[in-house]
């Protein structure tokens, strides 16, 4: 009798493993490795995230991603990037920190965070991997909180926290000298919550004051407003940019309110800046950080709906080339565009591998090669499609599926700790219709629609 409670045990066990085993929508990008340290708790904030940013890393031919999180930053070795490695672990002097960003210039690594004090700015000399790093300053002379960082030849911008913006010299990489804030030469200026930087021309994101492009002079080391963009639509919150190489096209996301699209700016002329259209991922999900990839692709970082990559060759007809959704416990479709999901990416590393940080679910490393146009498509390669709806959701008496065309496939209901409720095989899911009465209780559940050319979970509430 007791052998029999075990086996039966064991194999509850593992059913139970099988149930929770995410799956993720994905459309040209392959997911390679993961890594998350389930020591560190969610934080006890309305975004009650785990992790926040990311950053890349090579030397001496191995890679690294810079992973953030509440207590700290993680350096993970991802040079095999299906068993990926932390190396290193450096606290921070907040340790449930919500922001963390970082830059790498030479071999140090620049870190901040715009949370409340105990903080300080980090450097991370880094030169010392694959066996340890070294911290070469960790202080508040130069300031104590920063939103984003940014870096253009031997400079590096900071970006909001103790004010607008601040330009700082890395000739001396470990002693930045403070070259010059923005307040100095616009009084009146609102904090920038993001920049983009190239050739000392500023795309500057600031909030709901819209888009504001300076130039830093750097022999008379001063600002130079040369346009401002403050009305335009679907404004909201201006919270990130990306100038193509081009040097014409600006992609802008505006972050507040949710599910706002992506607009696309004719540049070419800063006094007649043109709105080329805007556009989204085809979901409700809210825009968070874009990305130049490998051939000139974007790679949009979309909260619940994960990395977005798109061709924005021709700006006034954006193409998603694919995606990876690392958020399998949100259903992007029906969502309100919550801050959950993905904050940000790196696509510079040598293999053209990519980092993505998931706020909730730790490090992703991902091969886009075929969403960048890098590698063909081949017969193989399934496009992904939502298939199916739920509806109402909510669930009020009926559980309604519905389906452009008639699919068979495999249904399975689990709860939120994995236990399957429902298990259907080889059902007709284009008309499917389930009684309410088969969720035990009101609560949040999991539909999993599977046949051999897709996979696709629903988030359903009771």
């Amino acid at each position: 009798m007791r052998y029999f409670f075990s086996l039966f045990l064991l194999l509850a066990t593992n059913i139970l493993i099988f149930a929770q085993a995410p799956i993720y929508k994905s459309q040209n990008v392959s997911l390679l490795g993961t890594w998350d340290d389930a020591t560190i708790a969610p934080n006890a904030t309305s975004i009650n995230n785990r992790y926040s940013s990311c950053w890349g890393y090579a030397q001496k031919g191995r890679e690294y991603a810079i992973v953030g999180a509440q207590n700290g930053v993680h350096i993970v070795d991802i040079t095999n990037p299906k068993v990926p490695v932390r190396k290193a672990f450096v606290a921070g002097k907040h340790e449930r920190a919500i922001w963390r960003e970082y830059k790498t210039y030479q071999n140090y690594l620049y870190c901040i965070s715009d949370d409340a004090s105990p903080n300080s700015f980090q450097i991370i000399d880094m030169s010392y991997l694959p066996d340890s790093v070294k911290v070469v300053y960790d202080g508040t002379l130069l300031f104590t909180r920063g939103h984003t960082i940014s870096m253009d030849k031997d400079k590096m911008y900071i970006s909001g926290g103790d004010s607008p913006l601040t330009v700082y010299s890395l000739k001396n990489p470990v002693a930045p000298k403070l070259l010059r804030n923005l307040r100095s030469d616009n009084p009146n200026t609102n904090f920038a919550h993001d920049i983009f930087v190239r050739n000392d021309t500023i795309y500057g994101s600031f909030g709901y004051g819209g888009m504001q492009i300076y130039h830093f002079n750097n022999d008379s080391t001063k600002f130079k407003l040369l346009a401002t963009l403050t009305q335009y639509p679907s404004k909201g919150y201006n919270h990130s940019s990306l100038l193509m190489p081009n040097g014409k096209t600006l992609l802008v996301a505006d972050e507040v309110p949710n599910s706002l699209p992506i607009k696309v700016f004719d540049v070419s002329d800063l006094k007649d800046i043109k709105l080329e259209c805007t556009f989204t991922a085809g979901s409700k999900a809210t825009p968070h950080n874009p990305f130049l990839t490998p051939n000139n692709r974007v790679m949009m970082c979309y909260y619940e709906d994960g990395v977005q990559v798109f061709d924005v060759k021709d700006p006034k007809k954006p193409v998603r080339t694919g995606f990876f959704d690392t958020h399998y416990q949100s259903d992007s479709i029906n969502t309100e565009g919550r801050y959950l999901g993905v904050w940000s990416a790196y696509t510079e590393l040598p293999s053209k591998n990519v980092v993505a940080v998931d706020m909730q679910n730790g490090l992703f490393v991902l091969d886009a090669r075929k969403a960048y146009g890098l590698l063909p498509l081949t017969a193989e390669d399934v496009p992904y499609k939502d298939i199916v709806t739920i509806s109402p959701n909510p669930i009020q008496e009926d559980i309604t599926f519905a389906a452009a065309q008639h699919d068979i496939a495999n249904v399975q209901i689990f709860d939120a700790q994995g236990k399957t409720i429902v298990a259907l095989h080889q059902v007709d899911v284009a008309d499917l219709h389930l009684s309410s009465n088969i969720l035990p209780s009101k609560g949040i559940y999991f539909v999993q629609i599977e046949n051999s050319t897709f996979r696709q979970i629903i988030k359903i509430v009771k």
